[in-house]
Formats: C-alpha cells, sequence, structure tokens
C-alpha cells in the first residue's frame, strides 16, 4: 500500500516496528488465541468476521477481559520470544504520567473523567506518542504530554479540530 500511495520504496530501518501489533481475522478463534489477548506487554488483537448474504461484512474486535499477566512469565527460557517482547512495545498510561509532573497527572485525571462520562463504551489507547480516547473504535479525543503540559486535538465528524490545551506551570 505504502508503495502504490507514494511510488516510494520503503527500507527496513524506515519504520518504527516497536508499535507493530498482530492482528488476527477469522470468524471463529481457539481458546489459545482468547488466551493470548490477556497478555499486557503483547500487541495481538482478534476481530471475528461476519460475512452476509447481502454482501456485508461485520468486523467485531474481542476485547480481554483483563490484561494482567506479563508474556515474560511464561516465555522465560525462550530467547526468540523474550527478543519479540523487547522489540514490541505496548505503550501504557503509566508510561506518560511516570514523567509527568503532578499538575500535569491531575489535569490529566479530571479530562479523563470528562471524556468517562461520555459513555461506558470510551476505550483508552496510548500509542508511542500519545494517548487516545476512542469510542465505537474512532479517535475522539487524543492528548500528547509533555512534562509541564497537555497538548490535545480534538477529531469532529472524521475532521481533526486541533486545539491545544496548554498548561504551563
Amino acid at each position: 500500500m505504502w508503495y502504490e500511495a507514494s511510488h516510494n520504496s520503503l527500507k527496513r530501518e524506515d519504520v518504527d516496528w516497536s508499535q507493530s501489533r498482530i492482528i488476527f481475522i477469522a470468524p471463529e478463534f481457539t481458546k489459545h488465541q482468547y488466551l493470548a489477548i490477556g497478555f499486557k506487554d503483547l500487541a495481538i488483537q482478534l476481530y471475528k468476521v461476519r460475512k452476509y448474504k447481502s454482501g456485508l461484512m461485520v468486523f467485531n474486535e474481542i476485547k480481554p477481559l483483563d490484561k494482567k499477566e506479563s508474556i515474560a512469565t511464561i516465555t522465560k527460557g525462550n530467547p526468540d520470544a523474550r527478543t519479540v517482547s523487547q522489540e514490541i512495545v505496548v505503550y501504557t498510561e503509566e508510561d506518560f504520567l511516570k514523567t509527568a509532573d503532578d499538575q500535569v497527572k491531575l489535569i490529566y485525571s479530571e479530562l479523563k473523567s470528562a471524556i468517562n462520562n461520555l459513555g461506558t463504551d470510551i476505550e483508552i489507547r496510548p500509542t508511542k506518542k500519545y494517548i487516545s480516547f476512542r469510542r465505537r473504535n474512532k479517535a475522539l479525543v487524543g492528548i500528547i504530554f509533555l512534562y509541564h503540559m497537555i497538548h490535545g486535538f480534538l477529531v469532529v465528524n472524521c475532521f481533526y479540530l486541533i486545539f491545544y490545551l496548554c498548561i504551563f506551570f
């Protein structure tokens, strides 16, 4: 797709592989595949697909019940698994908050609470550079952390309305 759009070759080192994901799309999954999405540091997503007689296809993401266990607990002796888990980084809210000062943490907590009040289906998806708040698999708000400042952007009807909530201390 990259080549078709840009007509330029892309070299391996030009890509940030740290946020790679494994995405499985199938009509059904095994119990082992369901269990694989439960690791907090393993970027695997499952999408169940249904095709209807009219040609309509529906993709539903399967969410884990919780993501508490680390993949490292079961791959201690496997060097290949250890290499993959070190190269692919799954970011968390805590990764952003540990470098922010207390005032930024407080403001983020208030923003998060206000965004979560929009509905029970809000999903928080941290990435390498920002935290995305999503609803129905569409981005609503993105928050970029700096030590003394928060930048935000809001998505309105598929257009990015960029605003900066710049709070200096």
